[in-house]
């Protein structure tokens, strides 16, 4: 199946020269072997057509210049007729054929030119396309990168300075920054609440023992 979609698809663009200018010859070696009132140069409209393939609009005008060329080649170097000699008849047939020629270039040359703008778009498109990547990459860099320095400040405002750079030091720093911001702001607020239960325990402890020495003096 491949192997056929792949001789179904549209030749590359050498192969389409290639084949416009194999086609030429072969027309123009039996046109100048035939007799020259036999006219065959309307054939050429076949390489005309082939040169949509070529996507090159002067590859097409250069071949039809030198089809037309060919076309009036075919009258003059070919072999001349059997029973009669050229007339001014085979002169305007080959005129027409050539004038049908040049005719027929033209919807060619639109076609072609329908192409190369499609074919502009698309690589605007991808250019724009590829800008865009690469401004959405910066823009998520930079965000990133903002997320990093308010985690880092949230943190900061939370352990203390001399404690923040012992973990640095051991590489604990960084791993919280940039993993667990959340985590080492709950755990510097649970130290927090820990210490001021500590402070409340040791004014408890105070406030009885107080009490304690005053009863014993009352009763003495």
């Amino acid at each position: 199946m491949r192997q056929l979609q792949t001789l179904l698809s549209a030749p590359s663009i050498r192969e389409a020269k290639i084949l416009v200018c194999l086609s030429a010859a072969m027309i123009a070696v039996v046109d100048f072997s035939l007799p020259a009132n036999i006219n065959i140069a309307t054939l050429y409209f076949i390489c005309i057509v082939l040169l949509v393939w070529t996507h090159s609009v002067r590859w097409l005008w250069a071949s039809t210049a030198i089809f037309i060329l060919l076309t009036f080649g075919g009258l003059t170097l070919a072999p001349a007729p059997i029973l009669h000699l050229v007339t001014w008849v085979d002169w305007l047939n080959r005129s027409v054929t050539a004038l049908t020629l040049a005719v027929a270039a033209v919807p060619v040359h639109l076609r072609l030119r329908s192409i190369l703008a499609l074919q502009a778009a698309t690589v605007e498109r991808d250019r724009a396309e590829q800008a865009l990547q690469h401004s959405h990459a910066q823009l998520e860099a930079r965000v990133q990168e903002r997320t990093r320095e308010l985690h880092e400040r949230e943190i900061r405002d939370v352990i203390p300075p001399s404690e923040m750079d012992t973990l640095i030091d051991n590489d604990i720093g960084e791993e919280i920054l940039a993993h667990q911001p959340c985590q080492a702001q709950r755990s510097g607020v649970a130290s927090v609440h820990q210490g001021a239960d500590v402070d409340v325990a040791q004014r408890h402890d105070s406030i009885e023992g107080g009490l304690h020495h005053t009863v014993t003096l009352h009763l003495i």
